[in-house]
């Protein structure tokens, strides 16, 4: 999703479930934390559903029983017993994770929580 959205850690760590509208067309995600203009992003069904930001959110939320529109999207585990736990995810762990995944998946440039913004048209400053 975080990459779906062209999100920045910091914004991703404070979006709630409320945040995330299902439409027919897939999800509509409201990005109001941020240093350029909140936006409401459509985020389109993927062609394949494996890798699809949608189906991928749909699954999280039911696994994780995510019913409270005003909690966390994005939830800590439990290092050692890996339940989700009520806290959200920090922007510096986002990061963490982006760069994780972005190492797992042999990307020969190093991801960052400030990445999947790399290509987002920026206002002028």
């Amino acid at each position: 999703m975080d990459f779906a959205v062209a999100g920045r850690e910091h914004e991703l760590s404070f979006n709630c479930v409320r945040d995330y509208a299902e439409t027919p067309g897939g999800i509509q995600a409201d990005l109001r934390v941020s240093k350029i203009p909140p936006r409401v992003v459509p985020v389109p069904y993927g062609s394949q559903p494996s890798i699809c930001p949608v189906r991928a959110w749909q699954a999280w939320r039911e696994a994780v029983g995510l019913t409270d529109p005003d909690g966390y999207a994005r939830r800590r585990l439990h290092n050692r017993w890996h339940t989700v736990m009520e806290g959200g995810l920090t922007f510096d762990s986002i990061g963490d994770i982006v760069t994780r995944a972005g190492e797992r998946a042999g990307f020969e440039i190093r991801c960052t929580g400030h990445s999947p913004a790399a290509d987002w048209p920026h206002p002028p400053d």
